[in-house]
């Protein structure tokens, strides 16, 4: 298993008065830990500190029956140790080599949005997340295509397309047009309306974009998004504006003209990015990208062949599937965090 850190990409946020926040008491504890695992000849190590969780590798792999005994036995004895009760394993032991324990309540850490945009390199890219090889993964908007988030509420699957949002206003070319579909209960995003078509009339902005896809359905007469606009410039008329729509909080009523839309994205300039509490079966197929943040049902989330999304720890962990990421299963990444007054210091 790859060693994970994130301490360096931790924002200010995570420097608070409080010692047991610090990246001090982190490293003590696992000192602590460590030398408690050698003084008790428990097979286990800790290897870092992510998110204020404890990532501990065993060091007998594959786990033998035998050592289930011997965990029990170390749970309890942390949990005296730590003086705590709050003591949790984020991972399924028994089929993995490592697992996870929250201890003492510390604040969770960010993830700096500031720290991902200034490291993200390549015109038109996106800072997406830090995945556990502590590498940025980023993608242009073409490249995240359809994309459906998935979480429970105060996952940060919110956060992940104000992120997503922020990143296209500072980097895109002005013919593309924006447009924000808000049917959350706070309107998260009314801090982009001076930069995007905002709406809560979920249904009557649907129906015109599928009328506009109508329109253009017409003028392409056969022909891509990406050819017209090629022979437009080329002839010296004016190009299609690409449309970016960012859906929070779908609901099924509007299933249908969702459908609509995305079934005939991809040739005619229409992107897509819609965040649900579960997935949409219906899309599938039309979608390039999936991001799964925590679930705390799997069944209800239909999501029982990605186990893994029942142990993500919150707070922006992630799982992605996406067609430009080339491997079959999901990547871990951990999504940046952006605040209120971060998007209006950057957002003109």
């Amino acid at each position: 298993m790859p060693k994970i850190s994130f301490s360096k990409f931790l924002s200010s946020r995570s420097k608070r008065k409080s010692t047991k926040t610090n990246s001090g008491y982190a490293q003590k504890t696992i000192e602590s830990l460590n030398n408690y695992f050698i003084e008790k000849k428990y097979p286990f190590k800790v290897i870092d500190s992510i998110l204020s969780v404890y990532v501990i590798t065993f060091l007998v792999e594959p786990i033998a029956s035998s050592q289930e005994a011997k965990l029990e036995d170390t749970l309890q004895d942390l949990k005296e140790l730590l003086e705590t009760d709050n003591i949790r394993l984020i991972d399924n032991v028994l089929n993995t080599s490592y697992l996870g324990l929250q201890v003492a309540n510390p604040s969770p850490f960010d993830l700096s949005y500031q720290y991902c945009l200034d490291n993200t390199q390549g015109k038109g890219k996106l800072p997406i997340g830090i995945d556990t090889t502590n590498q940025l993964l980023s993608l242009t908007i073409d490249e995240l295509g359809n994309t459906l988030v998935i979480g429970g509420p105060k996952t940060r699957k919110t956060t992940f397309i104000k992120t997503l949002l922020t990143s296209l206003i500072l980097s895109q070319d002005n013919s593309d047009i924006n447009v924000i579909l808000d049917n959350s209960y706070y309107h998260d995003l009314s801090l982009f309306s001076k930069n995007a078509y905002m709406s809560n009339d979920i249904i009557l902005s649907l129906n015109h974009l599928v009328k506009e896809l109508d329109r253009r359905e017409a003028l392409l007469n056969g022909e891509t998004f990406k050819s017209y606009n090629k022979k437009a410039l080329n002839d010296g008329i004016n190009t299609l504006p690409r449309i970016n729509i960012f859906l929070d909080e779908y609901k099924n009523d509007y299933l249908n003209l969702v459908y609509n839309l995305v079934s005939r994205s991809s040739r005619l300039g229409l992107n897509i990015i819609l965040s649900s509490s579960t997935y949409i079966p219906e899309l599938g197929k039309y979608l390039s990208s999936c991001l799964i943040f925590k679930v705390d049902d799997l069944e209800s989330a239909h999501l029982t062949n990605i186990k893994d999304a029942l142990y993500l720890i919150g707070k922006g962990d992630a799982l992605i599937l996406s067609n430009a990421i080339k491997r079959e299963d999901p990547l871990r990444i951990v999504t940046p965090y952006i605040s209120d007054k971060d998007i209006r210091r950057l957002v003109p």
